[in-house]
């Protein structure tokens, strides 16, 4: 799902991540010894890297666009460049497949650690998937019981 999101209109899916494709690229000749390997791959990863999308943002942009870290993580250069909400809200279903509930845990430190946050409420939902995930109830009604309880 994540190489559609990071496509263009000419390509529907790209990689994307700069770390992973300069890992292939230093170790071509390890992978090179095992079977299905093609000395193309790191060359169409770099290439997928320097595509832009239809606004003329790079790739590095639409990763930073999306990854919170970058605006609330001091290893980032977009730290303290957005105005973060003081509220947060993170449920996580720990049957995800999609990532790694470290993803969520790194977010909720780093905003506990964010100057102008409140509070930040991280609940890791036993027997739910990555997204929706809550312990009852539905997740819409759910987050507007929250939102209107935090704006009291």
């Amino acid at each position: 799902m994540e190489n559609q999101f990071f496509g263009t209109d000419e390509v529907g899916s790209s990689h994307f991540s700069k770390m992973m494709g300069d890992r292939i690229t230093a170790s071509q000749s390890s992978y090179a010894a095992g079977s299905g390997w093609n000395e193309a791959f790191a060359k169409d990863w770099a290439e997928d890297l320097k595509k832009v999308d239809t606004l003329k943002s790079s790739m590095e942009t639409r990763m930073n666009m999306v990854n919170p870290l970058y605006f609330v993580s001091g290893h980032y250069e977009g730290f303290g460049t957005a105005s973060v909400a003081p509220h947060w809200r993170i449920n996580s279903g720990l049957f995800q497949t999609d990532t790694s509930l470290c993803t969520e845990l790194n977010l909720a430190l780093a905003l506990q650690h964010y100057e102008g946050v409140a509070d930040v409420a991280l609940n890791p939902v036993w027997g739910q998937g990555h997204v929706l995930a809550e312990y009852s109830g539905s997740a819409e009604e759910n987050l507007i019981a929250w939102v209107v309880a935090t704006c009291k």
